[in-house]
């Protein structure tokens, strides 16, 4: 069966977050990283939720929910499909004081990776003593397996607060990009330009941040700023504009999916981009 968001589904989630997200959710996470290196994991959707329900159980606006999981930008989900949840470093509990207090909260786990060791998984992915991930998972030395299951921490049961987690990571810029607007000037080695960005107004759906742009490096990443809304999209330049085929006054062409968080109405609207040389 096919849900779709509705104006009185919006309304209900507000009253009915405290109950069914939390009486549905899961019993154990297991942590994965992304390749920007942020924690995430798989909550599996129930018959009695939404996305604005989720979202804000988890500490998320429906914007950054649709970042982590593009195919859900129109609002169509399937019971049972799967969406992918960031996991800020505040909301992993790696001590206990009791076993009472255990019995409250969620257990999470970690499957080794090829190329994975247990320093690194202690050290570097959750910021602990390999002494302390050893007696937790009454390992005896630094032995460690493919796919070997490890209990690494806990989350409480009531969600995750939004000031947990780092706006800069939701759509993490590359190298010094993400400085740029916040700070208002151009930096030594960037480019600045204003112009007016296209997308396709047709396409439903797009799993990808990509873009065209008449100069940028191919490969590189590019913040598409909307003045209008102050919304900025980091997105990866994927190829050129082909010659006559877009209005010389057109300066980028974006995917649906970056038009959809930048706010975007019209197939062509006034944007600040900016990329590295």
């Amino acid at each position: 069966m096919r849900h779709t968001l509705t104006l009185l589904g919006l309304l209900l989630a507000s009253v009915c977050i405290g109950q069914s997200a939390i009486q549905n959710q899961q019993d154990s996470i297991f942590i994965s990283f992304d390749e920007q290196g942020n924690k995430t994991f798989e909550h599996v959707m129930k018959a009695d939720e939404t996305l604005y329900s989720l979202s804000k159980f988890y500490g998320l606006t429906l914007e950054e929910l649709f970042v982590f999981n593009p195919s859900m930008i129109e609002a169509i989900w399937d019971i049972g499909e799967r969406l992918t949840i960031p996991l800020p470093n505040r909301a992993v509990i790696r001590y206990t004081e009791s076993a009472d207090e255990v019995k409250n909260l969620i257990p999470l786990y970690y499957k080794a990776k090829p190329g994975d060791t247990m320093y690194g998984i202690a050290k570097k992915n959750f910021k602990m003593p390999v002494e302390d991930l050893l007696i937790r998972n009454k390992l005896k030395d630094n032995t460690l397996s493919l796919n070997q299951v490890l209990l690494v921490g806990w989350m409480k049961k009531d969600g995750i607060l939004p000031e947990w987690h780092n706006s800069a990571k939701i759509n993490p810029p590359s190298n010094e990009i993400g400085e740029f607007f916040e700070k208002g000037a151009p930096k030594k080695g960037s480019i600045y330009e204003h112009g007016m960005a296209y997308w396709d107004k047709r396409s439903k759906k797009s799993t990808d941040l990509f873009t065209l742009h008449r100069h940028a490096a191919i490969g590189s990443k590019i913040a598409v700023h909307n003045p209008m809304n102050r919304k900025t999209v980091y997105a990866k330049v994927i190829g050129r504009l082909p010659e006559n085929v877009y209005p010389d006054k057109v300066m980028v062409v974006i995917s649906p999916k970056v038009a959809k968080l930048l706010g975007a109405l019209d197939g062509q609207f006034f944007v600040k981009v900016r990329y590295l040389r």
